[in-house]
């Protein structure tokens, strides 16, 4: 009976589904090649590859590059985690977020690749962060937005980065300046998993967003001396909100 058993669970060891990149269905893309993996620098000619940068990045540095200022990705370095789709978790043991292309990239066969398949992926995680694959209203375009807080209303933040060349001193006077990665956020709401709404600066607009908690999320805020500019703030509002029953 104990061989039987056994033979039993070595063959459903090697019937179960394998999961290699290669073969994993609306996960693997094509080789990263996009222009936007690369900075300019035209002040000496430079070509920055922006995924050796993170092949090189050590703990001392809040840059992408010693002649540039700023940092484009999710995490520093390479972080860990997972592709999550319908079907199944890939595993990743180097993967970012690059916040210039919005494009999510891993690592697959010592290839850099990145994620294209956006109608097949529930969500990815890179070390403590998940994503997750949503439209911005007005720009008519998918991207990765961190989920921030999880509920009956979900409090999401997007990433865009623009890269502004530097500069060689004019006169004597003035000073050489670095290239830069100047990086934007935008924090949404959305309802049930419905459409993002862009997070309101003004308390009233922003107390309305809760119409069934409008007496408990006021109070809230002046108890709690909430400050809606500091992102800190509005997630332990989200957080409480989703706490009331």
């Amino acid at each position: 009976m104990k061989k039987r058993v056994l033979f039993l669970f070595l063959m459903m060891l090697l019937l179960a589904p394998v999961v290699q990149a290669q073969i994993v269905p609306g996960v693997i893309g094509p080789n990263y090649s996009d222009s936007r993996r690369y900075a300019i620098d035209n002040r000496n000619d430079q070509r920055i590859d922006l995924v050796e940068c993170l092949d090189k990045w050590t703990s001392d540095s809040e840059n992408i590059h010693p002649d540039i200022d700023g940092y484009p990705f999710l995490v520093h370095g390479w972080g860990a985690g997972y592709i999550e789709t319908k079907n199944m978790k890939y595993e990743c043991s180097k993967i970012n977020y690059s916040f210039y292309d919005q494009k999510i990239v891993y690592e697959n066969d010592n290839q850099i690749q990145v994620l294209l398949y956006k109608d097949t992926v529930e969500q990815v995680l890179i070390n403590d962060k998940i994503l997750v694959f949503r439209d911005l209203p007005k720009k008519d375009i998918t991207v990765p937005v961190e989920l921030l807080v999880e509920g009956k209303i979900n409090l999401l933040k997007n990433y865009s980065t623009r890269y502004e060349q530097g500069q060689e001193a004019k006169s004597s006077y003035s000073s050489r300046t670095n290239s830069k990665f100047v990086t934007k956020v935008e924090l949404y709401c959305s309802l049930d998993n419905g459409p993002l709404v862009e997070i309101p600066t003004k308390k009233d607009a922003f107390i309305k967003m809760f119409p069934d908690k409008n007496a408990e999320i006021k109070d809230f805020i002046s108890k709690n001396k909430i400050n809606l500019k500091k992102e800190k703030d509005i997630i332990e509002t989200f957080v409480y909100y989703n706490g009331l029953k």
